[in-house]
């Protein structure tokens, strides 16, 4: 099986160009000892970025530090990225890759020991490059978040990423949302004047069900970054369109089958996301 490091590819089902890395050889590949191992992830995460979002320097170091023990032996990450419906903003994929699981010690023990070193230092090595890639890649992505923009098109984004987290073949599937949770398209807004305004969480779960924008999760577990966060620096958000917004994401998450973790208000109170 081929372990792909540092793809770059569009989400399927969504426009725009396709740029893809040479996909590096499997450390299996060159073992010859009885049935191959199996290489498949174990435990998936996919960061969604909204790049709508004023998202300050210290809170993209936070987000980077959430995520930053992913990247162990079976782990599986996807970066993807969102704006509004313009050309060059549609949802993508700016990074895809995975580290191969360490073997079983069964496996190992049956293995001669010059094959069992090589092994275990192609896999360190992918780790490594792995680590590297990502955090880079993650960096480029929040370098690009705009607020310029002047809508922002969540529901349909997600639904498309949705449908492509529910065909990972991992059990194990984590989500990572950074956004400010403000929808600003044809579909509905949560502005007022350009201040965010008091949504009513029934009438606008009502909206998304009618036009059939609530996806399936498929039981991924979810956590939400930056919610409610003010367009304006030093701009005020009253608790009670908080509150509001956050009973809104948190019926919008249960009612598409995820299991919620955790939605920051902007902020997460804990210090990893698994």
């Amino acid at each position: 099986m081929k372990w792909r490091m540092g793809l770059i590819a569009v989400l399927a089902m969504m426009a725009g160009p396709t740029a893809t890395a040479e996909a590096a050889e499997s450390c299996y590949a060159h073992i010859d000892y009885g049935k191959p191992y199996d290489t498949r992830p174990q435990r998936l995460l996919y960061v969604v970025i909204d790049q709508t979002v004023a998202l300050p320097a210290e809170m993209k170091t936070r987000v980077k530090n959430l995520v930053s023990a992913w990247g162990k032996a079976g782990d599986s990450v996807k970066i993807a990225r969102f704006s509004a419906n313009f050309r060059g903003k549609y949802p993508s994929l700016t990074f895809s890759g995975a580290v191969e699981p360490w073997p079983s010690s069964q496996y190992a023990h049956g293995l001669r020991l010059s094959d069992r070193r090589q092994l275990e230092q192609c896999l360190q090595r992918q780790r490594e490059e792995f680590g590297g890639e990502f955090m880079t890649r993650l960096d480029e992505t929040l370098a690009k978040m705009d607020p310029a923009s002047p809508k922002t098109d969540i529901f349909v984004s997600l639904k498309q990423i949705a449908s492509q987290v529910s065909q990972e073949p991992v059990k194990h599937k984590v989500v990572l949302l950074v956004s400010d949770g403000l929808e600003n398209s044809d579909i509905t807004t949560f502005y007022r004047r350009g201040n965010i305004r008091k949504i009513s969480p029934n009438k606008e779960i009502g909206k998304l069900r009618r036009k059939g924008l609530i996806p399936n999760w498929h039981g991924a577990r979810v956590y939400m970054y930056g919610m409610g966060l003010a367009p304006r620096p030093g701009q005020y958000v009253k608790s009670d369109v908080i509150r509001a917004l956050k009973r809104f994401w948190d019926r919008y998450f249960v009612e598409g089958n995820a299991r919620v973790v955790a939605l920051g208000t902007p902020e997460l109170l804990i210090d990893k996301v698994e």
